[in-house]
Order: structure tokens, then C-alpha cells, then sequence
């Protein structure tokens, strides 16, 4: 997809997925579609967000009739492994997530690595960034281009997952 947009929104903290390779190929999307001028906003969580979640954290909480529910299982090694839960009618569903805690150096690194800059000036304060594209924007090869049905299908594993699941790209 050739299109440029004025803004990417990039949610749901797709930006902790384990291992660099998935983390630049995402970065290197979202810089290929945003216009010269445009800008991202890409949600994440500081490494202070994970250190006050240690393995056994549990918070629930009500959306309208629904009941939400996260759970840490354990926290390794900078890689964190919880489960999210819904509850609607006394049903219940339930998705587990693996996620990697980014320092904000390492989150500036692979921001520049994509061709992006971050504007927010203190983002360990905050879940929303803002970044726009660099006047020259390097990038670190191929663009690849990931079906978000694919992320998702990603199991739930006892261990920590390998660097980066086997999710094949969309094809052209």
C-alpha cells in the first residue's frame, strides 16, 4: 500500500511487542505512511508503568456491563508475559499478551533507526507519543507490512516467547 496519511495512530502498545526485527518492521510502516508533514501518535507505556506491575498484579475494572480484567504473570528479563481478560454475562474471554519494557533511549534508537523523530519532551511521563518523520529518513531495509488478524493469533506460552513471532507479511 503506496498511500501517505496525515496521521498514523498506532495503539494497543504494539510498539512492546518482543524482539527489534517486528518493532522496526511496525516503525518502518508507520514512517512509510505518514506524509511528510503528517504525524504519528503511538501509545506506549514507560518502564515506571512496569516496574509498579510486578508478577501477580491484577487490576479489574467496569466498562458499562462489561468487566476488564489484566494480569501480570511474570516479568523477565525486561519481557513481561499477562493476560487480558473480558467478561461480559458471565462469560468469559481471555488473550494472553507478551510484551518487552523499552527504556526511552531505546525507544528514541528505533524511532531514528525508522526516519522518525519523537516530539513529546518528557515521554516517560505520558502513553501518548508524538513523532513525525525526519527531514531524511533512513531506513533499515525492507518495508514488511503485518494483518493485525496475524498479531493477534500469536499463543500464549509458560515461557518467555522467542525475539519475534513467525507472523508472514501481507503479500503484495
Amino acid at each position: 500500500m503506496a498511500q501517505r496519511f496525515d496521521a498514523v495512530l498506532l495503539v494497543t502498545n504494539l510498539i512492546h511487542y518482543p524482539g527489534m526485527a517486528l518493532r522496526r518492521a511496525v516503525l518502518a510502516t508507520v514512517a512509510h505512511h505518514l506524509k511528510p508533514a503528517g504525524k504519528a501518535i503511538i501509545q506506549w507505556k514507560p518502564p515506571a508503568y512496569w516496574s509498579a506491575r510486578p508478577a501477580g498484579w491484577t487490576e479489574t475494572k467496569a466498562i458499562g456491563d462489561a468487566t476488564a480484567r489484566v494480569t501480570v504473570h511474570s516479568v523477565f528479563d525486561g519481557l513481561v508475559e499477562a493476560e487480558y481478560a473480558l467478561i461480559v454475562d458471565g462469560s468469559e474471554l481471555r488473550q494472553c499478551f507478551h510484551l518487552e519494557v523499552l527504556t526511552v533511549e531505546e525507544l528514541r534508537r528505533e524511532l531514528v533507526g525508522a526516519g522518525l523523530r519523537l516530539l513529546n519532551t518528557s515521554p516517560e511521563s505520558t502513553e501518548w507519543l508524538e513523532v513525525v518523520r525526519m527531514a531524511s529518513s533512513p531506513r533499515r531495509g525492507p518495508l514488511l507490512v503485518y494483518r493485525c488478524d496475524d498479531l493477534a493469533s500469536v499463543t500464549c506460552q509458560k515461557s518467555i516467547p522467542p525475539a519475534a513471532p513467525s507472523i508472514p507479511p501481507i503479500s503484495a
